[in-house]
């Protein structure tokens, strides 16, 4: 809020026309009584500040919308066998919650940095840890991973991502000598639904 000070040109029931010390022509609305010509007089000024206090409000808002969608997870990914680990994946397809479900997964999740990772590779990363650790033996070892939405953010990220990452994952087992059919992603939805 702005206080401005103009002397007094021309007065009239709507308001008063003021000459402010910059030299600047006003016309501000007389509230409690009409200012004698020639006098000074203090305005406030709220139209400008509360426009970009408006803005500035707004633009924290936006931002802090962005940030809980970052970091709020829209599906639970579920390692139900070898170690036992859950991540927390975002609707960019980002991991930012990973934890063990036991002693194997705590292990696993303390040597390998998942989070901030795209769910593909941290999944391949996790599965190359325990592969690596004896946990998964390829070739007579199954891998099942339970998908778990959260809302229709995960519904939606699940129809993209589970594909691509069937995919991934198939030709990781591949290459480590397992089979194509080693891996299952089963997808379950909320009871209410």
């Amino acid at each position: 809020m702005a206080v401005i000070k103009g002397v007094v040109l021309e007065s009239s029931e709507s308001g008063a026309v003021i000459l402010t010390r910059s030299g600047r022509f006003r016309r501000v609305r007389a509230r409690k009584y009409l200012p004698d010509v020639g006098t000074e007089i203090q305005y406030r000024e709220w139209g400008r500040d509360v426009v970009w206090y408006g803005v500035a409000v707004v633009v924290l808002f936006v931002l802090m919308l962005q940030i809980a969608a970052f970091l709020s997870p829209a599906v639970y990914m579920s390692i139900e066998s070898g170690p036992g680990i859950k991540l927390g994946i975002n609707r960019f397809g980002l991991v930012v919650n990973p934890v063990s479900t036991d002693e194997n997964g705590a292990r696993i999740l303390n040597q390998v940095s998942v989070r901030g990772r795209d769910a593909g590779s941290a999944l391949e990363a996790l599965l190359n840890k325990s592969l690596a650790e004896g946990l998964i033996e390829t070739p007579r070892h199954e891998v099942v991973l339970i998908a778990v939405p959260v809302n229709q953010t995960g519904d939606r990220l699940l129809r993209k991502l589970v594909p691509p990452l069937n995919g991934r994952l198939e030709s990781w087992f591949a290459e480590n000598g397992g089979s194509h059919t080693s891996v299952e992603i089963c997808v379950t939805r909320k009871p209410d639904e």
